[in-house]
């Protein structure tokens, strides 16, 4: 696989696939896609930090490190979660509606259709 980024040139980037395996995961990705299923928040503009968390079959690790993040000093308005879930089945995205409802945090929870590997 040749994988060249930038060159000190300024040249645009590119990638040449001869990997089967990156290939195979790529067009996974490609097919799955994501939709946003959740979005809730107060007061909603432009925060100034984002958190973003990965996850697939985490609930409870989700939960606490989203209540961690409600309680902590900042105004609900300085910051935005973005939880990105794997095509979770462990009713993860459920429970992000409910936190969300219950602590008015901004959370965004984009899902992908199917589980796209690590």
């Amino acid at each position: 696989m040749t994988l060249s980024t930038l060159s000190r040139n300024g040249a645009a980037p590119h990638v040449a696939l001869d990997s089967a395996p990156l290939s195979g995961h790529l067009a996974r990705a490609a097919e799955s896609a994501y939709e946003i299923v959740v979005r809730n928040g107060t007061g909603y503009s432009k925060p100034a930090i984002s958190v973003i968390v990965p996850t697939r079959n985490r609930r409870d690790l989700v939960y606490q490190t989203v209540e961690a993040l409600a309680a902590q000093d900042l105004e609900p308005s300085s910051y935005e979660i973005i939880v990105v879930d794997n095509a979770s089945n462990d009713g993860t995205v459920e429970m992000l509606s409910e936190i969300a409802a219950q602590t008015g945090v901004h959370i965004t929870a984009a899902r992908m259709r199917s589980d796209c590997g690590p």
